[in-house]
This record gives structure tokens, sequence and C-alpha cells, in this order.
């Protein structure tokens, strides 16, 4: 997307696609890409009561330095419908075009299923009526008039989402039978951008926001594919020398006027405003040119026009306007209401489905395995998803015939040219020493490896943040100690959800479990966590989608990684070593004694022997070359495959008891069965039972089910569940990975495990199953396989929907 150059800006300090920043930097060489795109914000001590607002420089400052450029048309009475309708006359191929239902994007980009974004639709349908209703009964109050704004980061489908409204609002006419919406011929859809080759030039900053915005509107209503002018820049000179006096209320009587629309009728004008963000200050309204924007599109909505216009926004920045929003607000009214729209990452199956829908020849990438992890790699943001799958296709329609092997390789060589751009480009958050575009440029960019060691270490260690925590202030080196999370997420780097918890693409896994630390002295916490990420990606991540591979093996590889990534991040993170179980196991359903531990760095390690109350201290490993203590050393161990009960055992110091430990048993469910919770929990205590370990004071056992569980206010002491309820927010950022659930993979899982997902005539309903696969089925969706199954779909268990995956 192109971006806007302010003719005092430096090339070296701007960026694409982002916003500019919050306060003035240095242009010096030896600050960071990363520093130069969201600089240090103002810190918490300055006497300045809002940072975020007070350090942009001021009005007269910043449009003194942009010369102002009056368009050089002839003078034109911009009230009269008639002579501004002549004036675009002029300017069009065919007078009786309208570009209703123009979009941004194109139709092959339209082709791939919009999935994962249920709520963000009713969110924005129950904005827009409610914007309809009021508009329509002259409301005045400003809460009346919510406008949905689409915020999140860049690739995650936010342009896409206001595409499909443009089709929605055309199409769908049962969603507004509510509304005595008007017809479809009275109705106007578009999507219009402040990106995309429609920056806003010298000419538009001339005149107010709300002006530009309304030439914006006719340009894109009547000349978008319409026009005799020469491009976009010409458009602007072409305009009338006052320009700037026109209005939203002069663009409805135009439109009025083309649909010959009487006084009384009523016209639907939905409009999708991207990239919002890049709204820049002008000559007219200064820094408050998106608040005064807001204000005047508020005030045309309420003057009961025959043209109803519907907005919707879309941009990176919630900040900006948000911020926006509340300084529109005077003596006389209350700020402009704006409801976020909330666009989350998109879990492996969602990507499926997405791309599922792109043509035939997706489903014979889906069935390989190194296709569907170059997907859940890339993080659940659709549009590198889209794109390498796109491409996939594309060779795989020309080289169809080629050799498998040759197929693969060029599977992944899409896929690293696709992860270089999304993560490099738009994120620019790597060591640059180790990226593909960056070996190329031989130049430094993005985050130092241990800024991005400690970004994701904050996702996984189960705390919430606030807007304003600062993730880098301890890293002495840290050239931006002070940016906040807040700037992360309005810079596109990461989510913050409404728990507050940090939510990161899987991109930031896979490159720290690629990247060579011997060239890098870490902290030992550091050092561990890496090590952490090497297994998973070694052990977990190769193997992901791997048919050989059963999914509760995955699982359980999983979740020893898991532990030590939980453990050791709190020991990158947090201010003291010293934690409670609860804490440590924050998102889980706990039952402990209040007692605190001191936490150190952990790794991952196997053993051969099972765990029982025979085993001794000290044992040998797989891997490692002569036996370690397993209770004093820092180790989370995957238990022998003979290991009754117990998956996965680590011991933690008792704070103020030295040299005595607490032991966390680790339990993996994968199937209903007739325990309780409690006996289940019990009976793995049993193993454990005559404990001969005399540092071990307390044993706690830990169980992970992923079937959901309505009562656990019976937990024994001493216990911890995590049910598939408490699964999101227990793993946090990780909760997407394949891994982390021990799902029943529908299109090729055996019978045994077919059979758990039915809670009665297992056997008859997993052969069903099977049958339908030897035919050449692929199941793709739960709706799809509830059709297979027909009747004995009353069979499987009421949380079925959420142990299928329908990979390949």
């Amino acid at each position: 997307m192109s971006s806007v150059q302010n003719e005092n800006e430096s090339p070296t300090k701007r960026q694409k696609s982002l916003p500019p920043p919050p306060v003035s930097i240095s242009t010096s060489t030896s600050v960071s890409m990363m520093s130069q795109q969201f600089p240090a914000s103002t810190p918490l001590t300055s006497n300045v009561s809002n940072p975020m607002v007070a350090a942009h420089p001021t009005a007269s400052n910043s449009v003194q330095l942009i010369p102002k450029k009056i368009p050089t048309g002839k003078h034109l009475k911009l009230s009269s419908a008639d002579a501004l309708f002549a004036w675009l006359k002029e300017c069009m191929n065919d007078e009786a075009a309208l570009a209703s239902g123009a979009n941004l994007l194109s139709p092959e980009s339209m082709e791939f299923t919009l999935e994962g974004r249920q709520q963000a639709m009713k969110t924005i349908e129950s904005c827009l009526k409610k914007q309809f209703k009021s508009a329509t009964k002259g409301k005045r109050d400003r809460r009346d008039y919510p406008f949905p704004v689409c915020s999140a980061m860049s690739g995650i489908g936010k342009t896409r989402l206001l595409d499909e409204w443009v089709k929605k609002f055309n199409d769908d006419a049962d969603i507004w039978s509510d509304v005595n919406f008007p017809p479809i011929k009275q109705r106007l859809a578009l999507v219009l951008s402040y990106g995309n080759g429609h920056s806003v030039v010298s000419e538009e900053r001339s005149m107010g926001a709300h002006a530009g915005f309304a030439w914006r509107l006719l340009y894109a209503m009547f000349l978008q594919r319409n026009s005799k002018l020469n491009g976009w820049q010409h458009f602007w000179t072409s305009l009338p020398r006052n320009a700037d006096e026109l209005t939203l209320g002069d663009v409805f009587k135009v439109i009025q006027r083309f649909l010959g629309l009487n006084d009384q009728d009523k016209c639907a004008l939905f409009v999708g405003i991207d990239e919002y963000q890049r709204i820049p200050p002008n000559h007219v309204d200064g820094e408050d040119a998106l608040a005064n924007f807001l204000d005047a599109m508020f005030s045309e909505m309420t003057k009961q026009n025959s043209v109803v216009m519907l907005p919707m926004f879309a941009g990176t920045d919630w900040s900006k306007i948000s911020l926006a929003a509340s300084a529109s607000s005077n003596a006389y009214a209350a700020a402009v209401s704006t409801t976020r729209v909330r666009m989350p990452l998109l879990d492996t199956e969602a990507m499926r489905k997405a791309v599922y829908g792109r043509g035939d020849g997706m489903k014979e990438l889906l069935l390989q395995d190194i296709f569907c992890r170059h997907l859940f790699f890339l993080g659940g943001v659709p549009r590198p998803c889209t794109e390498y799958a796109d491409e996939c296709l594309t060779w795989q329609k020309t080289n169809g015939d080629k050799s498998p092997h040759l197929a693969k390789e060029k599977y992944k060589n899409i896929f690293e040219e696709k992860f270089g751009e999304f993560f490099d480009n738009v994120y620019s958050t790597v060591p640059s020493d180790e990226t593909p575009k960056a070996k190329k440029r031989k130049e430094k960019t993005g985050f130092t490896l241990r800024e991005l060691i400690w970004l994701v270490a904050y996702s996984v260690n189960g705390e919430t943040v606030t807007e304003e925590d600062t993730p880098f202030a301890r890293i002495e080196e840290s050239k931006i100690k002070h940016l906040s999370f807040r700037r992360l997420r309005d810079g596109s780097v990461c989510i913050l959800g409404d728990d507050r918890r940090l939510q990161l693409p899987y991109c930031f896994f896979y490159y720290l479990s690629k990247v060579n630390k011997s060239n890098h002295r870490l902290p030992p916490a550091e050092d561990a966590f890496m090590d952490a990420l090497k297994y998973l990606g070694d052990f977990v991540d190769y193997n992901v989608f791997n048919p050989s591979n059963a999914p509760w093996q995955q699982w359980k590889l999983f979740g020893a990684c898991f532990v030590a990534l939980r453990i050791n991040a709190l020991c990158v993170t947090s201010a003291t070593n010293v934690s409670t179980l609860k804490k440590l196991f924050n998102g889980a359903e706990t039952n402990v004694s209040n007692f605190t531990v001191r936490l150190k760095p952990m790794r991952v390690v196997q053993m051969n022997e099972p765990l029982n109350d025979s085993l001794p201290a000290s044992i040998l490993f797989k891997d490692y070359p002569r036996p370690v203590n397993w209770i004093k050393e820092g180790l989370v161990v995957l238990n022998g495959d003979n290991g009754k009960g117990i998956d996965i055992f680590y011991t933690l110091e008792l704070d103020g008891n030295p040299g005595n430990y607490v032991l966390i048993a680790d339990q993996r469910k994968r199937v209903h069965g007739h325990l309780s919770i409690p006996e289940t929990i019990n009976k793995a205590r049993a193993v454990l039972q005559n404990n001969r370990f005399p540092e071990v004071q307390h044993v706690v056992v830990a169980l992970f089910s992923m079937f959901t569980v309505r009562k656990l206010d019976d937990l024994p002491p001493d216990s911890i569940a995590v049910t598939f309820d408490q699964h999101k927010t227990f793993h946090g950022a990780l909760h997407l990975h394949p891994a982390a659930s021990v799902c029943v993979r529908v299109n090729v899982d055996n019978q045994a495990a077919l059979e758990g997902l039915f809670c009665k005539s297992a056997r008859a309903g997993a052969q069903k199953i099977i049958q339908e696969r030897n035919q050449g089925c692929v199941i793709v969706s739960f709706e799809n396989l509830q059709f297979l199954l027909g009747d004995d779909t009353d069979n499987l268990w009421g949380d079925a929907v959420d142990l299928c995956s329908f990979s390949c």
C-alpha cells in the first residue's frame, strides 16, 4: 500500500503502511528501523496529561512545512446539484454509470471463503441497523450512531470485511427486513481508501478533511472506473478552485438527483473507509482533521437527508480513531460513538476452510501435510496464507505432473518467500541478519533478538497486560524502552484482546525456533526460552499434520514444551523469580496450597523409564551423555511410554525451604471415560502414593482433558484441571497451535480414535466415516460430518465439534 510522504520527512524514517509516529525521533543510523516505526512514547513522568495527543507537533507547525496548493479549476456553485453534476459529466466516460458495489480487492481474492468472522459480522450488522434507524427517525444523540471500526494488524482481513459488506448490502435482503430498508435499486455500497494508490495529495491538504472526503466520495461513485481524467493526481488538480467549500450534503443532493429520488424517498449508502489512520493534518483542521471529520459526518447523518450514509472504518491504529472520537466532543455534545470490531487470529481449521473455497485444485493441496504446516506457520493471518495458497495452486495447475519431491521443494520456496515478506516487511520485527530479505539488503532492521524474545514471552507467561505497559523497559541496551503495548498494537505487531492478553501470530514463534542463538550471548532464562522454542519446532512443528504422528503424542510433546515456555517466560518477564502455583497455572482451575515456589530456567527432556516410586533421582535421559538429577536440575520430563497415569512431570523448589520441592505430575486424558475428574486425578496420584523422594514435600496433579467439564468445584486438594473451557485462557497465544488440543483428525485417524467422538454406537459411527473416506470423500467441516453421519449424528458427544480436526 502506498503511503503519504511529508515534505519534511526523511526517507530513512518513513515506513510502508504504518501510522506516523507520535513523537519526533532521531534519524541517526544507529536507531533501528523498529524504533523509527514505533518511537518511544512520552514517559509517564511527563507533565503532559495525554502523551499520545500532546506528542504531536502543533497544527500550525506541521502544516507550515507543507505548501498550500489550490486546485486550478474554475469556480463552481457547489451547493447546486445541477452545476456539480454537470462538472462530473465533463469528467465521465459514461454519464449513466455509477460505481455502486465497487470494492478494493480483486475477484480472485474474494473467492476465498470468509471464515472466523461471524462475531465481527454481527457487530457490524448491529451498528449499521442502529445507524439507519436513528437517521430515519432524526435522532441526535451520538450514542445512536455507533461507527463500527475494524482496527487490527495488517493482513488480518479488514479490507475483505469492508468488501464483504458491499456484497451483503446489495444482496442479502433478509437481514434488513426489520429496519424497513429501501429496495435494492435505492441502495448504494462502495469502499474508498486513503491508501492503495489514493493517498492524500497537496490539494486535499489545502482543504478540511470533511471536504476532502466529500470529493473522494464523488470520485469513488462516479469516476473511479469511469473517468476521462489522467489518474488520481489529475483529479485533484482539476477540481474547482473553491473545492474546499464542498460538503457531504452537496454530495447527497447529487446522488439524489442522479437516482431521481423525491425528498420523501430514502437511499441507503454504505461507505467503507479503509486506512483511516492515513488521514493527515491539513491547513483547515490542523491536527484535529480526523476528529473534525467524524464530527461533520455525524452532523450530516442527523439531518434526515434522502441519502442515509452508513459508514464503517478499517485501519491499523485504534488509538488514533478512539482519541479522535473523544476529541470530537465539545461543550454541547458528547464524543462520537465508535464500536470496535474485533478481528482475532484464525485457527488452522478456519484457514483450511478459507482456502478450500478457492477452487477444486485446493482439495489436493490440503491433502499434503507440508502445505497445511505452511498455512499454520503463517500465523492465522489471512493475507499471507491466501497469497501462499494462490501461488501454490497456480504452480500445481501448471506443473501437476511433476514429481512429489519437486512439488514439496517448490511449496517450500514459495513459503519462504511469503514468510520473508510477511514477517520482515510487514512487521519489521526480526533480527536483520536472520531473515531472507535482510540478508539481501545487508542492513539492520527490526527488533533485537532480546526484544523479540521478551515480546513472545509476554504472550505465553499467563499474565495480562495493559496498553501502557512497556515490555522492553528492563532490557538495558534496548533503544525502545518506552515503547508501549498500545503502540505495538496500533503499529500492527500484536493483538490485545478484551481479556487484556497479548496475542501474536505464530510466525513469531516459528521464526525464533529457527534462529541460531550461538551468535548471541543471552541471559540464562532467555537462553532456556529459546531452547524450549527450538524443541517445539524440531519435535512438534516439524511433524504437525503428518498422518504418521498420532495427535495425542503431539499433545504430550506440546504440553512439555508449553510448561518450559511458561516457566521460562515468567523468569524473563517477572521482576522476581518467586511465584505461586496459581500464577503459574493462570487460566486453569486450581485447588492448591498457598505455598510459593522459586522459578528457574527449565529445559525439556525425554526418558525411557516410567515415573514411579522407585525411580532414582539421577537418571539417564535421551540425548544426554550422563545421568542428571531430575529433581534439582530444572527439567520438564516426558514420561516413558509405559508411564502409567503420568505423561509429564517436573519439580519446583519451595520458596523459603531450600532443597525441598513440589512435584507436578501432568496427566493427559484424551477420551471420555467412566471416571469423574476427582477420580481421574486420584488415580494419577496413586502412582506416587508411596512417595520415596525425600526432597519432595508436595505432589500436585494437573489433569488436562479436551472434553468440556461442567463442574469443577469438587477438585481434590493439590490438584489442577485444564479442560476445553480453560484451554484458550491457559495457553494464551499458543491456544491456536494444532498440538495444543488433542483433536481427532476425521480424515486421517484410525477407527479407535474416531470412536472417541461418539458417546454410543461408537463402532458403527466410526465405520461409517471410514467408508466415506474409502470412497474418496474429504470431510471439510463439522456440518459436512453431520450430513454424512445422518441419524448417527445424535450419537456424537455434545462437545464433539470442539474435538474434530478436518486437516488431511
